[in-house]
């Protein structure tokens, strides 16, 4: 499952809202059906439909309790066919099914899909958070070294370390790689003053960050990385015998990452 771009006119399969009369817009699988921020999140918007029988009806019922239980039934699932999700196509679910609180729409996601869906939202929420803290950080240290800018190619790169380290639960296979895409920047193109000024401070001072990286009990090898990278890389270019001598060179970091303990690539 995954957002649908801004570009695309679609609508929620539950609601008919359109995409631009929503936040969001979490397309199924195969793209043939759609759930918006409002039908995930506020109550009444999706009603619960089940899979199962009425427990509470016996063998005993009279004709008209079995006749109303036949007719909801047939009302909850459309056509009178087997719940089927829009979204994954199970047949069953263990949390039921739910469906649209509009009659006249078949449509029908399971407890699965759904807690799928709130947890995309929410990822999402988390990043916007930390988008914010961001672009504070990075401006502390986007400044001119020497007359020379730092790289707008530098900006996505640290963002993605400044994401993944502050991440909740913490994907180590996900930060080692943007502590890798940094680094093999600064060591090719990237390799200026000015860029490594600016990694340097940021690590260094946390200046601008939600929270300080360093309080973030992350494991000992991402812990000791990013804070060599705010010891002596500041020095790689114009007193690299300084930098290598504290290890600090982007190459010497990037040789330390890659054997970082439980690497799993």
């Amino acid at each position: 499952m995954s957002v649908v771009a801004p570009h695309q006119q679609l609508s929620c399969t539950f609601c008919k809202k359109s995409q631009y009369d929503v936040k969001k817009l979490i397309a199924s699988p195969d793209r043939l059906n759609h759930i918006c921020n409002e039908c995930i999140t506020q109550p009444g918007k999706l009603k619960f439909i089940s899979d199962r029988p009425d427990r509470q009806q016996t063998v005993r019922a009279t004709l008209s309790v079995r006749v109303s239980a036949f007719l909801r039934d047939l009302w909850s699932s459309p056509s009178g066919k087997p719940f089927r999700c829009s979204f994954c196509q199970k047949k069953r679910c263990s949390v039921g099914f739910y469906g649209s609180s509009l009659m006249d729409i078949q449509a029908q996601i399971c407890g699965d899909c759904l807690t799928v869906c709130r947890k995309i939202l929410n990822d999402e929420a988390g990043e916007e958070s930390y988008a914010s803290g961001f672009d504070q950080a990075w401006n502390v240290v986007a400044r001119s070294r020497d007359g020379q800018p730092v790289s707008p190619t530098l900006r996505p790169l640290l963002k993605a370390v400044y994401v993944q380290s502050l991440s909740q639960p913490l994907n180590p296979i996900e930060l080692q790689k943007a502590i890798e895409d940094l680094l093999q920047f600064l060591i090719g193109e990237g390799r200026t003053n000015a860029n490594c000024w600016a990694v340097d401070l940021f690590f260094a001072n946390s200046q601008g960050w939600e929270r300080d990286w360093a309080e973030q009990g992350l494991p000992e090898d991402f812990h000791d990385i990013l804070a060599m990278m705010g010891e002596a890389l500041h020095d790689t270019v114009q007193h690299p015998e300084i930098a290598k001598n504290y290890g600090c060179l982007p190459e010497q970091l990037l040789e330390r990452v890659k054997h970082f303990r439980g690497n799993s690539r």
